[in-house]
């Protein structure tokens, strides 16, 4: 067996202070940045209309990836994003609560290909 660290967390890890800052983002809202994925052929909810809080935006995980350094420059060191998994429901999926299948990342939001590295 490998020998234990020493300290019990505290000298290798730092947990969450004050200087922590975590940023809730509703993906569907915050920055579109893929626009092919607006609309899912097959999907039961089609609407896409920003003028309405009832109807989705065409925000998506792509437009999060777009703004990690305005993120990071705000002081950032946390993303809390509302569910990402499918929601198939025929109205008010833009929120991520109305999922349909917990095992696929929502389509509308997913983007062709993403790489999150900050």
């Amino acid at each position: 067996m490998k020998q234990r660290r020493t300290g019990n967390g505290i000298a290798y890890a730092k947990g969450v202070t004050s200087e922590d800052l975590m940023y809730l983002i509703m993906p569907d809202r915050f920055s579109n940045g893929d626009e092919s994925n607006d609309r899912v052929k097959g999907m039961k909810d089609q609407t896409l209309r920003r003028d309405t809080v009832f109807n989705r935006h065409g925000g998506d995980l792509k437009g999060v990836q777009n703004h990690l350094d305005y993120l990071h420059d705000l002081g950032v060191t946390t993303i809390w994003l509302n569910p990402v998994i499918e929601n198939d429901m025929p109205e008010r999926t833009e929120h991520g609560y109305a999922f349909t299948d917990h095992y696929k990342i929502e389509r509308r939001i997913e983007g062709r290909k993403l790489i999150m590295n900050w």
